[in-house]
This record gives structure tokens, sequence and C-alpha cells, in this order.
């Protein structure tokens, strides 16, 4: 009977845990417009998702912002590379933000973030707030099980392609 009962629970809620980690292949940003790229290296920072209840974040963290943000910037081309050591430029981003709705119907999913280019004196050159919203239609995600995580990864591949777009008005 204990053997039946483990697994109709394991069957029941396996759903809610499937995808329990955001993507970094789906929150990247690869097709934006850029107005400049700069042929400079820049170290990417990410502060302030420790700070947010890890329910809410379905998986996003300091890390994997970052590594979206390391490929986003590889992507498109901004800067010319993407390095720990060693960089022209050092660009720190972080959360200060994220607000989820409490009902279940359709909700906004807010995402404000601090972007700071710093050279390598740590002179501030340029920042930013970038305050994105995503719209997570229930029509539209009925079937699934994982709407919170979808939701969060499309709000935070905006976030990172609004301060992107920002980032390339820059003349370095």
């Amino acid at each position: 009977m204990k053997l039946w009962t483990s697994i109709i629970l394991s069957t029941l809620t396996l759903p809610f845990f499937i995808g329990c980690g955001s993507s970094v292949k789906k929150m990247t940003v690869s097709d934006t417009t850029l107005e400049n790229k700069h042929p400079y290296s820049v170290k990417v920072e990410v502060t302030g998702w420790e700070k947010i209840g890890k329910l809410q974040t379905s998986g996003l963290s300091n890390e994997r912002y970052a590594q979206t943000l390391t490929n986003s910037i590889k992507n498109t081309g901004l800067f010319k590379d993407v390095i720990d050591n060693g960089s022209d430029y050092k660009l720190k981003v972080t959360v200060l933000e994220h607000i989820l709705p409490a009902h279940v119907g359709d909700f906004d999913l807010q995402l404000k973030t601090n972007w700071q280019l710093t050279d390598t004196t740590g002179k501030v050159i340029w920042t930013d707030t970038i305050a994105s919203v995503y719209t997570s239609k229930l029509i539209d995600e009925l079937t699934t099980f994982d709407r919170l995580q979808k939701a969060n990864e499309n709000l935070t591949k905006i976030n990172i392609g609004d301060g992107l777009k920002n980032l390339s008005q820059l003349k370095l």
C-alpha cells in the first residue's frame, strides 16, 4: 500500500517540478537591433537574486542571469568578448525588484534591474535602471504546468534585451 501511495503522489506532483530551473538558452537574447557594437572586452557581474524568494524565481539566480547575459552579449556582438580577468570594462547588473502577482489569472510580472558600466579604474561610465514587464495570459498558458517558469524566462529575456539596447546607445 505504501508503494502505491508513493507512486500516486509522485505521479501527481511530478508536473509541478518539471523544468524547475529556468533555461539559459530560452532566456538568451540573440535577435535584437543594437545602435553600436563596442570593440572592447567586458566582465559581467550579477547580484541581487539571493534576496528574492526562491519560490518566485523559478530557479533564477545570479549565476543563471550572468550566464544568460554573457551568452546574450556574445550572440549580439555588443562587446568584442566577455572575460573574467583583464577586461576593458565591467558590467554589473543588480536585481532591485522582482514582483509577482498573488492571483492565477492573467498577470504581469515585473523585474527591475540596475545596470552599471565601469572602466578599469572603477569610474562609472554609464548607469541605467531597466524596468521590464511581461504579461502571462492564462489562456496562452492553460495547459502548462510550468507557467511561472516560462513567464520568468520571458521576463528575463525582455530585461536583458532592453539593457543591451540601452547599453548599445553608448559610444565607447
